[in-house]
């Protein structure tokens, strides 16, 4: 585990450390600025393993998907919370970074376009089968929470709910 602790360390780094020999006016790299003080806070706040980041960025900024691996079990509660305290971060910092704002599909960037993906697993990287959340993830401005079913091995939705409940949730201490 301390392995792959020093490895994703690293590799949230490397960016940052070559960023001069990518184009300034490349919009990845600004996203990966962004994106990387994120998956280092998530790795030490909530014990995350940061797996990559994706959206709709073939033109620009139009969405933008990160992606983590938590190796525990999964609550509602802590996915509620952690993807609420990602997902505010995210767009805080889009809508702060001023180099990329001429490539954002809007400006403010809105919260429907930024999803947190957020997978537990265990060791083995097998699901947990037992209730737990699997899989939580934002699609259409809804906050989707899954557990696998251990009879199917498929996964099911738990719960869908609306983000801004969500987030008053989380500010409630829900």
């Amino acid at each position: 585990m301390v392995f792959i602790r020093l490895f994703v360390s690293a590799f949230l780094f490397i960016p940052l450390l070559f960023g001069d020999a990518m184009k300034e006016e490349d919009y990845t790299f600004y996203l990966t600025q962004i994106v990387c003080p994120i998956a280092k806070e998530a790795q030490e706040e909530f014990d995350l393993f940061y797996i990559g980041r994706g959206g709709e960025l073939a033109e620009g900024v139009g969405a933008v998907e990160v992606k983590f691996i938590a190796y525990r079990r999964g609550s509602l509660e802590e996915a509620r919370k952690i993807q609420v305290t990602l997902m505010e971060r995210l767009i805080r910092a889009l809508n702060t970074h001023e180099k990329i704002r001429p490539f954002l599909a809007e400006y403010p960037f809105p919260v429907h376009r930024v999803s947190i993906m957020l997978a537990y697993r265990k060791g083995d990287d097998s699901c947990y089968a037992d209730g737990s959340v699997v899989l939580s993830f934002q699609a259409k401005n809804n906050l989707c929470y899954f557990s696998e079913d251990p009879k199917t091995e498929r996964s099911e939705i738990i719960i869908r709910e609306p983000y801004e409940k969500a987030k008053q949730k989380v500010i409630l201490g829900k």
